[in-house]
């Protein structure tokens, strides 16, 4: 899918490399990779749960060994907001045929917490268990429980992904395009987006029972510079304006694509 939406960025690329830069690796190149990735300056330490500050630290200053500060700089080509492709198919052993649907988004990764926030409540009234293509899909028998969605997101690139199981991937596709070209030309529901901005909140409130999920979602916001709690406050104040605006913005179905292994 990566490779039909993005001509030049890496991320179309499997992470293992290819087998031409596998070749190409050296000892050298292993070690300045370590010591330029690897390295404590740019690393963060998130500790959740019945822990005391002086203990951690103390473990720390004991177990990891002082390092060069060394900068670094990521250079990527230029990514035209068009993709390469709206198809590709591959066969591989699986009992029934898999679908990722990719909508290519512009410029960079999700900036702000509330721009979060709007996305998360928007995907959630366009393709949750409990939204209109869901239902549709099941009642056809042309999607199963395996049916999901996410933001892709990372330094240079930003898609929303739709996948799951379908004897039909093709007309799977072509429903969720003729859907969201509906609700672009006619508008979303409020009623839609009162009910998935509480059942996000609810999500997001009740994931802070998890000591895991807290540690996740603090690194998660470190390292894309949002803050955790003012995402949760971003979604109680969103107002049914700004998801009309976030859906301006994203699902292009002129822009996206189909990847399917039967």
């Amino acid at each position: 899918l990566f490779e039909c939406l993005y001509h030049n960025h890496p991320v179309k690329i499997d992470i293992a490399g290819t087998v031409e830069s596998i070749a190409k690796i050296t000892p050298q190149k292993l070690y300045d990779c370590y010591n330029t990735f690897y390295n404590l300056n740019n690393m963060a330490l998130c500790v959740c749960g019945k822990a005391k500050l002086q203990e951690v630290l103390e473990v720390c200053d004991r177990m990891l060994k002082p390092c060069e500060d060394v900068k670094i700089t990521n250079y990527f080509e230029d990514e035209p907001y068009e993709i390469v492709k709206d198809f590709a198919e591959q066969n591989l052993p699986v009992a029934v045929p898999m679908f990722n649907i990719g909508f290519k988004n512009k410029g960079d990764k999700i900036s702000t917490s509330k721009d979060m926030a709007s996305l998360d409540v928007l995907l959630a009234m366009l393709f949750s268990s409990t939204s209109k293509i869901y239902r549709e899909l099941q009642e056809k028998e042309l999607i199963n429980q395996t049916f999901n969605y996410e933001i892709f997101e990372g330094e240079g690139y930003s898609a929303v992904l739709i996948g799951g199981e379908s004897r039909n991937p093709e007309q799977v596709y072509y429903s969720v395009k003729e859907y969201i070209k509906d609700l672009k030309e006619n508008g979303l529901s409020k009623e839609d987006f009162l009910i998935s901005k509480k059942a996000v909140y609810g999500d997001a409130v009740s994931s802070l029972n998890s000591v895991s999920s807290i540690a996740n979602n603090l690194m998660d916001s470190h390292f894309n510079n949002r803050e955790m709690f003012s995402y949760v406050e971003c979604i109680y104040n969103l107002e049914f304006e700004d998801i009309e605006k976030k859906f301006d913005e994203v699902l292009d179905y002129n822009n996206s694509a189909l990847s399917v292994v039967r």
